[in-house]
Formats: C-alpha cells, sequence, structure tokens
C-alpha cells in the first residue's frame, strides 16, 4: 500500500479552507461597511426634475423645472460618529475571527494528519495479525486431522480468527473514517483516494 504524502503538502493547502476563506470575505466585507457607514458623514445632494406636457396660469410657456436640494448632517454628526466607531470595531472583530481561524487551520491538519497516519499504521499491523489468524487455523486444522492437537485449540483458533478480523475491520473504517476528516480539514482538495494508502 501507498503511504501518506508528506504532512507539510496538505498544510499548504490550508488557505484554500472554505471556513478561511469564508472569514477573509467576512472581513472585508465589514471593512467595506465602514466606508458606507462613514458616507453618512457627506452632505446628500439631490437633484429632482419635473417635464409637463401642459400648465396653466404664470408657469404657463415653462415645460420643464428643476429642483436642488443639499442636506448637510449638522446634527447627526454624533449618531453618526457612534455608528462608523461600532463599523470599525465589527471589523476589527472579523479581522481577529480572520486571523484566528487561518492560525488554527495548520493545527487542524496536523491533529488529522497524525490520526490518519497512527490509524493507518495500525491498520496494517491488524491486517498482518488477521493473516497470521488465518495461517494459524489452516496449521491447527492440518495439525487435527492427524490429532496432533484437539478440537479445543482449533476452536480457539477460530475464535482469534474471529477477533483479528472484526479488530481489522473496525480499524480500516476507523482509518477511512479519519481520512474523510483529514479532506475535512485540509477544504477537500486532496486527489487521492483511501484505496491508493491502505
Amino acid at each position: 500500500p501507498y503511504d501518506l504524502k508528506p504532512e507539510e503538502y496538505y498544510v499548504a493547502k490550508a488557505e484554500q479552507r472554505p471556513d478561511i476563506k469564508a472569514a477573509k470575505y467576512a472581513w472585508d466585507l465589514s471593512k467595506k461597511n465602514i466606508t458606507v457607514v462613514e458616507s453618512d458623514f457627506l452632505p446628500t445632494v439631490n437633484l429632482d426634475t419635473n417635464y409637463y406636457t401642459q400648465r396653466t396660469a404664470f408657469n404657463k410657456g415653462v415645460d420643464w423645472d428643476v429642483m436642488l436640494s443639499v442636506k448637510v448632517p449638522i446634527f447627526e454628526g454624533t449618531e453618526v460618529l457612534g455608528n462608523s466607531k461600532e463599523a470599525r470595531l465589527k471589523a476589527h472583530e472579523r479581522e481577529l475571527d480572520y486571523r484566528r481561524t487561518k492560525r488554527h487551520a495548520p493545527y487542524d491538519i496536523r491533529e488529522s494528519y497524525v490520526s490518519l497516519s497512527t490509524a493507518i499504521s495500525v491498520t496494517k499491523e491488524l491486517k498482518n495479525a488477521l493473516n497470521a489468524a488465518r495461517e494459524n487455523l489452516k496449521l491447527q486444522k492440518s495439525d487435527y486431522e492427524v490429532s496432533l492437537v484437539s478440537n479445543l485449540e482449533v476452536l480457539t483458533a477460530i475464535q482469534l480468527l474471529r477477533d483479528a478480523e472484526r479488530n481489522y475491520l473496525h480499524a480500516l473504517y476507523e482509518a477511512k473514517r479519519l481520512y474523510w476528516q483529514l479532506r475535512v480539514a485540509v477544504g477537500d482538495n486532496v486527489k487521492e483516494s483511501l484505496n491508493d494508502i491502505i
């Protein structure tokens, strides 16, 4: 069976994890929200126009009019300042979340990698134990046919084989579970299949 790729291969893919990308996106979005909130400091200018097909009285002969309005937020400055500080604090919080997520990702990957490599080693050893139990049963049966051992020893060999099979299957599926846990920790960018490893 093939071995896992080196640990650095998986750790290098930490930047591609969806949770890191989402945290980075949330941080970028909160930084842009600061600009939106601080735009309330600026005056608002509106230009309204109307076109008339027919007018009467003193406006007769004028087909359109324009109204320019400028709103200066003189008395709303403290509220906007409070909203601005709140937006900056939220952006800082999102930045800290992003940095924490980015910092913890390699540790998650390393932990999953070590668990999987240990499980693969255990699975390989249990496969060897299973093969030894099969060979033991085969030898016990041949010895029983020539009356060198009792049927109790053959039954014990059968029990040992069943225990070895059960332990091997348990370790195999635990290794598969840990393999998928590693793929999730990496961000599901791993190309090899588990059959190439075990």
